[in-house]
Parts: structure tokens; sequence; C-alpha cells
């Protein structure tokens, strides 16, 4: 119990700011051209800033993840032959398909998995997390 607790202490932080953001839009304290701005700022600079820099500070001379890579593609992959199976037993059309498989597999890792790992493993955990996401 006391470790479920620690995660949670660790990652409340995470969703209470993202609670933040969805009142202040409730609130209309910001407006959808700043969200539009926003997300330009984090998609094009911020994020794509922090994985650089994160590489650049890691030491791959001990190793390179070969296993957490292996396993976060065959876990993906297999993600995704469910849902291609879940989908065609819903009978999908093609386009709708697309969607789903692509919405299956595309995971919110960039940005809620980066701050989740930074939070409980470390800052130095994040350069093995940008080389995950450089796989996906």
């Amino acid at each position: 119990m006391s470790i479920l607790l620690l995660i949670l202490s660790q990652i409340a932080p995470i969703f209470l700011v993202l609670l933040m953001g969805y009142g202040a839009s409730a609130l209309r304290w910001v407006d959808d051209a700043f969200i539009v701005s926003a997300n330009k700022l984090v998609f094009k600079a911020a994020l794509p800033a922090l994985l650089f820099l994160s590489v650049s500070a890691a030491d791959f001379g001990s190793r390179f993840p070969w296993r957490e890579v292996s396993s976060f593609t065959l876990a993906m992959l297999a993600t995704l032959v469910l849902a291609w199976l879940a989908g065609g037993l819903l009978r999908l059309p093609k386009a709708r398909l697309a969607s789903f498989l692509q919405g299956s597999i595309r995971g919110n890792f960039a940005i809620i998995g980066l701050a989740v790992i930074d939070q409980v493993l470390g800052e130095a955990s994040l350069a093995w997390a940008a080389v995950l996401l450089a796989f996906f």
C-alpha cells in the first residue's frame, strides 16, 4: 500500500496540472488561439528540445536498452494485433479502422509518460525514455 501511495504522490501533480488546464479552458481563461499556439510551442520546440537534451546528456557507453526497446515493441505490436482483431469484430469501415488502430497504439507516452518517468525515476531516466520514444 505504501508503494501505491508513493506512486500516487509522484504522479498526482501531473494530473493536477492537467485538471488546471481543463479548468482554465472551461472558465474561458484561455481561448482557442492560445491553445493552438501553446500546442505548437510544445510539440515543435519544447518537447524536441527536451528529448535532444536528454539524449545528448545520456551515457550510452555502458549499455543500450535493447531489452526495454524490445519489450516495448512487442507490447505495441500485440496491442496493434488485438486492436485490429477488435476492429474486425466491430466491422469498422476501413477509414474508421485506420483511425481506431492509430489511436490504439499512439499513447501519450511523449507527454504523460515522460512527465511520470521524470517524477518517479528522476531526470537521469529521461534519456532512456527518450530513446524509447525515438523508436515510436
